[in-house]
């Protein structure tokens, strides 16, 4: 059962998505920043935002709004929060891959309400409602049974900013890559997260992924039946970025002693008290 939010949300992830898959200028309409040799900028980049930007504005008048291009901009006392990103992977787009994904998520009375990733290119949505599950089509999902790492498949979306760590990052990767049925580096840390939630995938994390492209995948996985951690609480961060662990909840445990010290700063073995989604 859909609510005002969640139609919104799919309504906007919809003509972000239509705008995507209609524009003409990939890869020739492209253009770097100054500012960042891998940070792409696209004209489409900004038609999809205002289509997403309009049809929620349009919905719920007042609401505060956070996405890549536009920043954080509050709202007119309105308790709702979008969470947007209209263009994930925008490198992949830029290089004639379909592999982009829009994520809209709705932080409503404090808490982490309803969130949409839609993949233009499949045509798939997925999404969740708070305490009334997740979905991809119409159709319920639910993450996989995979019972141990041994035979899981897993994936990792890296920060496209090189930090301090990253040697160590990388190292954890292939250790891990070695220990499962394989560990998949991809674009899309949205669609990594929506794959968790409907079983294609046991698990997937990122450091310091960007926040407007994990919200709604963190929802995603959680109403599904799996398990998330992250450095901060979604609901109240005001920084950019957030490290996250997702998983179908049997993997979390081995996978959560590997990434404690590089995801949330902690020493292994992983300590039980998480930082979830929600409190």
């Amino acid at each position: 059962m859909e609510t005002p939010h969640l139609t919104a949300a799919i309504r906007a992830a919809h003509r972000a998505g239509t705008t995507l898959t209609g524009y003409g200028g990939w890869p020739d309409g492209a253009e770097r920043a100054h500012t960042a040799v891998r940070d792409l900028v696209a004209g489409v980049d900004v038609l999809a935002e205002r289509a997403v930007v309009e049809t929620l504005v349009a919905a719920f008048p007042g609401s505060s709004l956070w996405s890549e291009r536009g920043g954080y901009v509050a709202g007119g006392g309105s308790d709702v929060l979008w969470i947007v990103d209209p263009v994930g992977d925008t490198e992949g787009c830029v290089h004639g891959l379909p592999s982009s994904a829009v994520s809209v998520a709705c932080v409503a009375g404090g808490r982490l309400h309803a969130g949409v990733v839609h993949d233009p290119f499949t045509r798939e949505f997925f999404y969740a409602q708070r305490g009334l599950g997740a979905w991809r089509n119409e159709v319920p999902i639910a993450v996989a049974r995979t019972p141990v790492l041994h035979e899981a498949l897993l994936a990792c979306a890296f920060s496209a900013r090189a930090t301090p760590g990253r040697e160590r990052e990388y190292e954890v990767f292939g250790k891990l890559n070695d220990a499962s049925r394989g560990c998949l580096r991809t674009g899309s840390a949205a669609m990594n997260l929506a794959h968790v939630a409907s079983g294609k995938l046991a698990a997937t994390w990122g450091r310091k992924l960007d926040i407007w492209g994990v919200a709604a995948g963190l929802l995603l996985v959680e109403e599904a039946g799996g398990r998330v951690a992250t450095d901060v609480p979604i609901e109240t961060a005001r920084t950019p970025t957030v490290s996250c662990l997702a998983s179908n909840g049997l993997v979390h445990p081995p996978l959560a002693e590997a990434l404690a010290q590089i995801l949330f700063n902690t020493r292994a073995p992983w300590v039980p008290v998480e930082v979830r989604v929600h409190a």
